[in-house]
């Protein structure tokens, strides 16, 4: 059971309008969560349906965050309801489509434009303030932002990290030429220090760490210039660390089998991680400096959606608890479960999770636009170009610049 720990609680999402306030709270000896800021309106009666894909250890967290809502808002029932990963969009586009659905879905960012395009979503930008805004992660924060509008807001953090076997490699590297001293230190015979994919997934965000960008605000290319170069030469240099691979799972292998002290993996595995080496091997790194940048990773986010036919008290009801929801406070409790916090000041007390939040903060948004599938493919047959072909980087991201245009306009015809 996760510790009290007073604290004042941060406004919530609530409509134009409706009063808010904050509230101070009290430890006590009996587990409490805090008190949704501002209380309701005595006529806000109404149910709040969820629709998620959660296991039965989150659901009982979940019913924990509820009960404790309920104690301000008495008058508003919940009715979670699970339904199987595989058809959760599916169900819940043709539901709200048809003017049904949830009140809530808990589902993946990823799925927001789809949505949105059908307009299934309650845009929140006219119910967030500027400070609720500040709590969250900045990259996490950027999954939710489409065509101008704010139609999710992370709940939980995915993305790519580096992780370290502390048992080979002590000390995390401050800099990229650190990092690259360290990795020759401990390779020998049968092991390596770093083992590293130079698959676009996991080394596209690099680009906007050395301060460039995939595309601009209209999904065209802005990689073709000095930042993209230099994100090459980047890549190149990953030779230096050790042993590199595409698209595969022998960094990861070679990890589990504690032949290599570093790799960049997704969050997912994590526990996996964990399992393989020892958890109190395991650490997880900040993205290290390179020249007058960083390292980066991309950061994905577990969101809240609001269904597009939600008004009046349903809506106000729906919104109230998608501000609590996302309090420090009651994110402590989803990181009890394993969630990775989307906040940045969640007290967790799991070491592991605490190095992650810390991590994703200098993570890059991956990019939600449906537009960004054209960028992938061409991009690593670019990557693969340079790596093994000896293209010149300059004209390499010329053909790509030229391609991904041209099929950008196919796209959109």
């Amino acid at each position: 059971m996760p510790a009290v720990i007073p604290t004042t609680v941060t406004p919530s999402i609530l409509p134009s309008g409706t009063l808010t306030t904050t509230a101070t709270l009290t430890p006590t000896a009996v587990e409490r969560l805090p008190e949704p800021a501002g209380p309701p309106p005595a006529q806000l009666v109404s149910t709040v349906s969820i629709w998620h894909s959660w296991n039965e250890t989150e659901v009982e967290a979940l019913w924990t965050i509820i009960g404790s809502f309920q104690e301000s808002y008495p008058n508003v029932g919940f009715d979670l309801v699970y339904v199987p990963p595989d058809e959760l969009r599916d169900k819940f586009a043709s539901e709200a489509y048809r003017g049904g659905g949830p009140s809530v879905l808990l589902a993946p960012a990823e799925w927001g434009p789809g949505f949105a395009n059908s307009k299934l979503l309650v845009d929140f930008t006219p119910y967030v303030n500027p400070d609720f805004l500040a709590m969250l992660n900045p990259a996490a924060l950027g999954t939710g932002r489409y065509r101008g509008e704010l139609i999710s807001l992370p709940h939980a953090l995915r993305g790519v990290l580096i992780f370290r076997n502390q048992s080979i490699i002590a000390q995390p590297a401050v800099t990229f030429d650190q990092l690259v001293a360290l990795s020759q230190t401990v390779s020998r015979v049968g092991a390596v220090g770093v083992a590293i994919d130079r698959g676009i997934f996991f080394t596209g965000a690099h680009l906007e760490g050395l301060g460039g960008r995939l595309m601009d605000e209209n999904g065209n290319p802005a990689f073709n210039n000095a930042s993209g170069i230099a994100w090459i030469d980047l890549l190149k240099s990953l030779d230096q660390l050790g042993i590199t691979t595409f698209n595969s799972n022998r960094d990861r292998q070679l990890f589990e089998k504690e032949q290599a002290g570093l790799i960049v993996e997704t969050s997912g595995n994590l526990r996996a991680l964990a399992g393989a080496v020892g958890p109190e091997n395991l650490a997880i790194d900040p993205w290290p400096t390179y020249g007058q940048g960083h390292l980066s990773g991309y950061v994905l986010a577990d969101s809240v959606y609001l269904n597009a036919n939600l008004s009046g008290n349903d809506l106000t009801a729906a919104l109230a608890f998608t501000g609590y929801f996302l309090a420090p406070e009651v994110q402590r409790i989803l990181a009890e479960v394993g969630h990775i916090p989307s906040g940045l000041n969640v007290p967790v007390r799991d070491r592991l999770i605490q190095q992650a939040m810390a991590a994703f903060v200098n993570g890059t948004t991956f990019p939600i636009n449906p537009e960004a599938q054209v960028y992938w493919s061409v991009l690593e047959s670019t990557l693969l170009d340079v790596f093994n072909r000896g293209v010149d980087p300059v004209t390499a991201l010329q053909q790509a610049f030229d391609v991904i245009t041209a099929r950008l306009v196919e796209m959109r015809k």
